[in-house]
């Protein structure tokens, strides 16, 4: 797994799921990703429940740069608007379950096999996920069908609590043998890449 600025390097044509259990840390996480994605000059679509203003503001917590090629499609409320907004050479759908809480097991799967099919013509597509909000099932199916897994954890250590990256999938890739450490700053997210011994 190859860390870029302290991110980790996503393959192309791929859904790729950002799963945390409460909080925004993933939400930060794609923000960074896609501002980076748009700094390189692919054009970026953010697809999301909130106002444009609430992620700006976000965004501006977290330093990250805003572009012209990174359009916030803001108050999407339906898997109808994920699918046909899902545009540009790089998109994000936050909150991904938010957009199905009440589908079935058969409609959820027809909706992420429109975003595969989206993500083979030159995209990558990222979907936040909380996760609880779906049944067991479903977000297993979303893990399953996705190209790739990036879970951010929270663990309480002698009152302290410890945040780790841990990527049990990823198209391309062979899955790390340990968890990345990473905090969260004003700079973003940031990844601990040094080996450790001993």
């Amino acid at each position: 797994m190859e860390f870029e600025w302290g991110l980790i390097t996503l393959p192309e044509n791929a859904v790729v799921v950002l799963e945390e259990a409460l909080g925004s840390t993933n939400v930060t996480y794609a923000l960074q990703l896609a501002a980076g994605a748009a700094g390189q000059g692919k054009r970026v679509t953010y697809i999301t429940p909130q106002y444009r203003d609430d992620v700006r503001t976000q965004m501006d917590l977290y330093r990250i740069k805003y572009f012209d090629r990174f359009e916030i499609a803001e108050c999407a409320r339906t898997t109808a608007a994920i699918t046909t907004s899902c545009t540009g050479d790089f998109c994000v759908i936050d909150q991904f379950a938010s957009f199905c809480p009440d589908a079935d097991l058969a409609r959820l799967k027809t909706t992420l096999c429109a975003l595969i099919d989206a993500s083979r013509n030159g995209r990558t597509i990222l979907l936040t996920m909380t996760t609880g909000i779906l049944s067991d099932r479903h977000e297993q199916l979303i893990r399953s069908l996705a190209d790739g897994v990036i879970q951010f954890l929270e663990v309480n250590e002698g009152g302290k609590i410890k945040r780790y990256l841990n990527v049990p999938k990823m198209k391309g890739e062979l899955p790390p043998e340990r968890m990345a450490p990473f905090s969260v700053t004003e700079e973003g997210i940031l990844i601990d890449t040094r080996e450790r011994h001993g």
